[in-house]
Order: structure tokens, then C-alpha cells, then sequence
């Protein structure tokens, strides 16, 4: 990519579970890799992380202290 850009999306546990979909698609589909598809990728890992911290932080198992 050039340069360092940052985009923050906002996803519904259905829209991640949709562009994960995608995302499975164009891998079995051997679609040739680009700077989107990657991008999308780090999009979707960073949406799984945040979710995942969200899950915990909700269920209070996580310390804050």
C-alpha cells in the first residue's frame, strides 16, 4: 500500500459474518491478490479482535486494574 491510511469501519455481527463470507469466496475462488483484498483482511482481523475485547468487556472478565 502506499502510504499509511487508516480506515475504521463499523460492523454488525451479521456484516463481519457477511465480508468473512466474501473474503472465503475470493480465496477459493483464487482470486489474484491485491492492496483492497488485503486491506480487507487487516479490516476483518482488526473487527474480530475488537469484537472478541467488546465479548469480554461486556461478560466482565476482563480486569480493568
Amino acid at each position: 500500500m502506499s502510504g499509511n491510511v487508516i480506515f475504521f469501519f463499523f460492523f454488525s455481527p451479521s456484516d463481519l459474518t457477511e465480508v468473512k463470507s466474501l473474503l472465503q469466496e475470493a480465496e477459493q475462488k483464487k482470486f489474484p491478490e491485491s492492496e483492497l483484498l488485503q486491506a480487507l483482511m487487516q479490516v476483518v482481523t482488526e473487527a474480530e479482535k475488537c469484537a472478541s475485547v467488546a465479548q469480554q468487556l461486556a461478560c466482565k472478565k476482563v480486569r480493568t486494574r
